[in-house]
């Protein structure tokens, strides 16, 4: 026979929360994010292969072109990180939060298994003095059936 375990039951329904949360916290606002910035450095690659013709053209300054394209690549660089930063940031603060959540969810919880095996304590022990009551009442009939038959 199987035994279920309300703690497991309850930690895997933790567990699978935490997963939706993170999905729709972080792996798909940083997937949106990953591919338009893909397509932004695309579009700055492209701008800069055109560039770099016209400047491989005859009569052209290459260092002007390289120092374009330093820039250009700095620039990208610094969108790529600002934007890595930012979606850091708003992911640490969803996943604190959905920690926060999951963690004053689990203390509830835990507060009410604590109130209810309290209660059962309490019952168990009432019904361990009824027991013994019964008990000493049919040990006491039967020390007194046992005299009056002496």
């Amino acid at each position: 026979m199987v035994d279920i375990n309300f703690t497991f039951v309850l930690f895997t329904a933790s567990f699978i929360i935490f997963m939706i949360a993170m999905k729709l916290a972080f792996f798909d606002p940083v997937g949106s994010v990953v591919k338009g910035r893909e397509a932004e450095i695309e579009e700055n690659l492209q701008a800069s292969k055109e560039s770099m013709e016209k400047v491989s053209g005859p009569g052209s300054d290459l260092d002007k072109a390289t120092e374009i394209l330093t820039k250009a690549r700095q620039e990208s660089q610094k969108i790529i990180s600002d934007a890595v930063n930012k979606a850091n940031n708003q992911r640490n603060a969803q996943v604190e939060k959905a920690l926060e959540d999951i963690n004053s969810k689990l203390n509830e919880n835990v507060q009410a298994l604590q109130r209810e095996e309290k209660d059962l304590l309490a019952n168990l022990d009432n019904q361990v003095e009824e027991i013994a009551e019964l008990a000493v009442k049919k040990i006491y009939t039967e020390l007194e059936s046992t005299v009056a038959r002496a």
